[in-house]
């Protein structure tokens, strides 16, 4: 094994008569590093890495090791750590205030007065300039600080003790190599930057860490950080797809997605070229743009094209003078002359990115044009930044199928195991066992032994996904919905109980407030609005997606997409990430819907989208017939169960003569009559309602105060008969979806409803219950959406048992 031997500071087991306690300055990190121990405490302790504290046990993961630079005046020095590449300096510099910090530079760290303590020869008081009796003092107590106390004290003594000789060796693959510089190789580090930050990366500490006398020699070993796998040879090769300069942006294929400058061997000896390809799973793969890289991180890599064939390597050639950096070509050559190329960090922020360059050679592999202004003729040349044109990235032969396939391996789900009406099915995957093959084929041509034919067969099935997907249905303005989470396999829906918030429910599936319409916005997007609100923008994380009036500023704007039948909802806000996605929130028992990133496996950030064509309403019983009241924020076309009723007061203003219709428009207050328990209305067109009709009502709850009861009168049952009374103290709101009279426009406290020259008898009272769509609550005062027979609630302000 190699050894390189350097200088370290590293300590000797003896600490009488092995030093002489003196420091010397300099500005070469390898020589003249010293440990600075306080000689003037019982303990005998070092400053350790921090620079902060103390530590009495020597090993080089907790000494930290220092060199002394000159200062500006005689007597004053800088201190810099080679532990941690910084200056020490300070700040205060009172006996109880001061504070050691750290500079980045010499340039704004402070000097220090370091000089001999009177009739000594090896200890020091080491001092700020301007406070030159004030010094370094081990103060003990917790974490064995080092702070400034009065020089004299006996715990203000230092001494410097000198380096010795240390060899590192660096083993990787049986290779050793070094790289230190400024004692930067000390433990304690979790990236080692040799040549790049991702070549290296520590796997074991130093062995043996503890610095016993005559111990001159440790080992690191590292493992290879590399961007690709790398190949034993030609013939056992791991092939990939690499691109170059992807942060291009004048180029982009508008219709067919993003365009890349793919490596391609052409010929031998001639320009290894970059055109313009949109990769996508139809993109027929050949081997002259699949490549390997034979070497290691020391020696550099061998570059093989498999289309050129095992005697040919990638070789920089000169192509003499012109106007390109480097000038310098770069072909695949049989020449005996094979270039290995070292691998280095890109200058830019492209993921996965590296570039390649030639020991001593000043330029990079780079794309650039062959002919000015032709984005088709770009070649590989030479170029003196690692920017982005410099910046390589590969690709698995497999990565495209892959990324078009995966979204449907992951969330597609089949129309059968949804709610009936789900949309976005895709015709190919519902027939058969063809979603099953696909999981299938995904699975083969993803795994790490995955063949070509493999990956060729989920191509072939992709294109008849795709071509499904084309008839594949999605959102409509102005057509009716209800949203079903896909992770949680509940209904969005408003909660009643706070006419502002969302939350999901399992039993929403036929409820009025769970139905969700969406309206056109600007660039292409969409205002989601539900009992006539607007879905609000994304809020802080965890703070609920509110519902927004029409002058709200808060009304998000969201943008549709989907996989088949699963959907996503994503409303663009500045400097939140990604995390703007309509989300479920009940994997934290909040029950609310906020905004939060959607993930690639099934989450509560992926939803299915059901057509709501009809909704129920609960009938309640009142003598041989059963009724109830509604007041929707859209138009009713057909009612099953029950006949819909709208009314016009009389001259006297003290009844309303009933008028059924079959089709109620939006907004627009009716009753229902009927015998069945349920009355069920379809979501349709209806035209305006002939004459005057004084039923209203409201798509939210309306809370009732004392200020403001008598301002309504509400549908119910008094002494057995039905009609519109004023409601009693007992009464706490008006539920949302529910007809009501405004009491100004009548001349009593009750109204009589006239059906067919039959008008309920009725004395003008208060109404203590109400409907039985009433809102019910436990005990506890939660609102309940499903009661269980026999349980005991409160109702209308009432207990009772369902």
């Amino acid at each position: 094994m190699k050894k390189i031997t350097f200088m370290l500071a590293l300590l000797t087991a003896s600490t009488t008569g092995a030093f002489a306690g003196t420091f010397t300055t300099s500005d070469d990190a390898t020589s003249h590093v010293y440990a600075i121990k306080n000689v003037g405490s019982a303990n005998g302790n070092y400053v350790c890495v921090n620079g902060a504290g103390f530590n009495a046990t020597k090993t080089m993961s907790n000494i930290a090791f220092f060199k002394v630079e000159a200062g500006s005046a005689e007597g004053q020095y800088y201190l810099y750590s080679v532990t941690n590449n910084k200056y020490v300096s300070y700040s205060g510099t009172g006996k109880s205030a001061g504070v050691v910090v750290f500079a980045n530079d010499r340039a704004s760290a402070k000097q220090w007065k370091i000089a001999l303590e009177s009739g000594q020869t090896e200890k020091y008081d080491i001092s700020p300039v301007d406070a030159p009796n004030i010094g370094w003092n081990w103060v003990g107590g917790v974490g064995n600080q080092l702070g400034f106390w009065d020089n004299g004290d006996g715990a203000s003594s230092w001494t410097f003790d000198a380096a010795i000789n240390v060899t590192i060796n660096y083993a990787l693959n049986g290779t050793t190599a070094s790289a230190q510089k400024n004692g930067y190789a000390l433990p304690g580090y979790t990236k080692e930057t040799v040549g790049s930050p991702f070549v290296y990366t520590k796997v074991s500490s130093m062995s043996p860490e503890t610095t016993a006398e005559g111990t001159t020699e440790y080992t690191i070993n590292l493992a290879e950080n590399l961007p690709f796998v790398k190949s034993e040879n030609f013939d056992h090769a791991k092939w990939y797809l690499m691109d170059m300069h992807s942060n291009d942006t004048g180029n982009p294929d508008v219709n067919s997605g993003r365009k890349h400058y793919m490596w391609t061997y052409v010929a031998a000896d001639q320009d290894v070229t970059l055109p313009q390809v949109v990769m996508n799973y139809e993109t027929e793969i050949t081997d002259n743009m699949l490549w390997c890289f034979v070497g290691d991180v020391f020696n550099g890599f061998k570059i093989y094209n498999k289309a050129a064939g095992s005697t040919m390597t990638l070789r920089k050639v000169s192509i003499g003078n012109n106007d390109a950096v480097g000038n310098t070509a770069s072909v695949m050559s049989t020449t005996d002359d094979h270039n290995q190329f070292k691998l280095y960090p890109t200058t830019t922020g492209i993921a996965n990115g590296f570039c390649f360059k030639l020991d001593g050679d000043d330029y990079y592999l780079n794309t650039q044009q062959k002919i000015r202004y032709d984005w088709n003729s770009k070649v590989l040349r030479g170029w003196n930044e690692a920017d982005g044109g410099s910046t390589c990235r590969v690709f698995a032969t497999n990565k495209f199928v892959a990324d078009a396939a995966r979204p449907y391996n992951n969330l597609y789900v089949k129309a059968s195991e949804l709610p009936a009406g789900a949309i976005g099915t895709n015709s190919y995957l519902e027939e058969g066992d063809n979603l099953e093959t696909l999981k299938s084929q995904y699975a083969a041509a993803t795994a790490e032994d995955y063949t070509s034919e493999q990956v060729q067969a989920l191509v072939e099935t992709m294109k008849k996904v795709n071509a499904a997907a084309a008839n594949e249905t999605t959102v409509e303005a102005g057509k009716y919905y209800r949203l079903y989470n896909a992770k949680d396999k509940k209904y969005l829906c408003v909660r009643a109980t706070n006419n502002v918030q969302m939350t999901t429910d399992a039993s929403m599936g036929k409820a009025v407030y769970s139905v969700v319409t969406f309206a056109d916005a600007e660039n292409g997007r969409f205002l989601m609005k539900v009992e006539g609100k607007t879905f609000g923008k994304r809020k802080a994380v965890d703070v609920p997606i509110t519902l927004e009036g029409d002058d709200s500023k808060e009304k998000g704007s969201y943008a549709v997409a989907h996989t088949g039948t699963t959907f996503t909802f994503y409303d663009y806000v500045s400097n939140v990430s990604n995390r703007s996605y309509l989300h479920c929130n009940n994997a934290k028992g909040a029950g609310n819907v906020v905004g939060w990133e959607a993930l690639g496996e099934i989450s509560p950030s992926y939803w299915h989208v059901i057509e709501a064509t009809d909704v129920e309403i609960d009938m309640t019983a009142q003598g041989d017939k059963k009724y109830a009241s509604a007041y929707l924020p859209f138009g009713v076309s057909n009612v099953a169960g029950a006949t819909a009723y709208t009314g016009a007061l009389n001259a006297e203003k003290n009844a309303i003569d009933m008028t059924a219709t079959t089709a109620v428009p939006a907004n627009t207050g009716f009753v229902l009559v009927g015998t069945a328990d349920k009355a069920t209305l379809t979501i349709g067109e209806a035209a305006a309602i002939e004459g005057d009709n004084a039923l209203t009502g409201s798509n939210f709850n309306t809370a009732l105060t004392d200020a403001t009861r008598a301002n309504y009168l509400v549908f119910g049952v008094n002494a057995g008969t039905v009609g519109f009374y004023a409601p009693s103290s007992r009464v706490p709101s008006i539920p949302a979806n529910k007809a009501y009279i405004n009491a100004s426009a009548v001349a009593g406290s009750a109204i009589a409803l006239n059906f067919g020259n039959t008008v309920t008898g009725i004395n003008a009272a208060t109404i203590n219950n109400g409907e039985n769509n009433a809102p019910i609550y436990d005990l506890s005062g939660r609102r309940v959406w499903a009661p269980v027979k026999g349980g005991l609630y409160i109702q209308n302000g009432k207990k009772l048992v369902k």
